[in-house]
């Protein structure tokens, strides 16, 4: 039986994991620790077992992710320090000028998004957010 379930494939085991996420939060849970609840169960699904979950956590006390947090927390900053002086809606109203249509500006967000860098979704959500609040 535990054969078969760490068997799954992968696909199956990270949707899982992220309906998972999704019905904890529903029931009260903070997002934050819903995350890292499927991420340990998700890390004992693949039967990395106890040793991969003490690898997770002794991962956060690692000086190479201490950047990391410290980029994304500045990135937070700046983006709430953005909104907070009109200057996000500013450059938000800017870059819907310069793209064509509301469609192409969304999706150049969501390409800044996928970046592989520290808070390229934080960044690019709030982009985001107002054109399609907009539309609707």
């Amino acid at each position: 039986m535990l054969h078969s379930l760490i068997a799954v494939p992968a696909f199956v085991k990270v949707g899982c994991s992220f309906l998972g996420m999704l019905v904890l939060y529903q029931f009260g849970m903070p997002l934050g620790f819903s995350i890292l609840f499927w991420a340990g169960m998700l890390t004992l699904w693949t039967g990395a077992g106890l040793a991969g979950l003490h690898y997770q956590a002794s991962s956060f006390l690692l000086p190479q992710n201490y950047l990391l947090i410290v980029a994304i927390f500045l990135l937070l900053f700046f983006t709430e320090a953005l909104s907070a002086t009109g200057k996000m809606k500013r450059t938000i109203d800017a870059l819907t000028e310069w793209f064509t249509s509301k469609g192409c500006f969304q999706r150049a967000s969501a390409l800044v998004g996928l970046l592989p860098m520290p808070g390229g979704a934080l960044f690019s959500a709030p982009l985001v957010a107002p054109s399609i609040q907009s539309r609707t």
